[in-house]
């Protein structure tokens, strides 16, 4: 009888373990996503500033030439 349970209880613990592992797993495929667009927005966000500071130096050339 006891081994029954002891069985039982080890299947319940391993049915444990392996759901908690996938819900990590898949925490970590969202994470990596989620890093992957953070990334992008910051490669975009770094360009717009890149845009301004172009922008900026061709009109203070503009503005130095029209003088």
């Amino acid at each position: 009888m006891s081994f029954i349970i002891s069985t039982t209880n080890l299947m319940i613990a391993l049915l444990i373990s392996l759901v908690f592992n996938l819900l990590f797993l898949y925490r970590m495929r969202v994470q990596k996503k989620y890093i992957k667009e953070l990334h992008k927005f910051h490669a975009k966000k770094i360009g717009i500033v890149n845009m301004r500071e172009k922008i900026r130096e061709f009109l203070d050339e503009g503005v130095n030439n029209h003088e």
